[in-house]
């Protein structure tokens, strides 16, 4: 999506799907907490659980999340344009509702990711670092 709001003039994208966009790294790290935690013989019981970021939207809004950022690094190129799914012919049928409860993995672990948006933000800026934030990143590790 970033590579397309940079490229391309226009972008359409569907507005009436909504989930909750997962950071892979957020799922890397509740992960590992539960491999933790059940280390320490803590947690909950072995089973399914869903894990998703918190919070939801559309594709459409995550795309208009991913343009802001891009817009206040001076890197957008498109307008985004919301389109029915019926506009956007895919070969698998997807869902108008993919959401998923995380209360039982919330319950039993006490682990609830971070909400898209936030994640969204981390994931971008650690792609594409600002040139302050490379010099306090730096910074940073020099220090230690």
């Amino acid at each position: 999506m970033q590579r397309l709001l940079q490229e391309r003039e226009a972008l359409s994208v569907v507005s009436d799907e909504i989930g909750a966009p997962t950071w892979a790294a957020s799922i890397a790290r509740a992960t590992a907490e539960i491999v933790r935690k059940r280390q320490a013989g803590e947690g909950g019981p072995s089973g399914l659980y869903h894990l998703t970021a918190s919070g939801e939207t559309s594709w459409y809004g995550f795309a208009c999340s991913i343009a802001e950022q891009l817009r206040q690094q001076g890197r957008l190129k498109a307008r985004i344009e919301p389109i029915p799914s019926r506009d956007y012919p895919t070969a698998a049928a997807r869902p108008l509702n993919s959401r998923l409860s995380c209360a039982r993995l919330q319950h039993d672990w006490g682990i609830r990711l971070p909400d898209w948006e936030s994640a969204l933000h981390e994931c971008l800026a650690r792609s594409h670092p600002q040139p302050a934030d490379a010099q306090l990143a730096h910074a940073a590790s020099v220090g230690r």
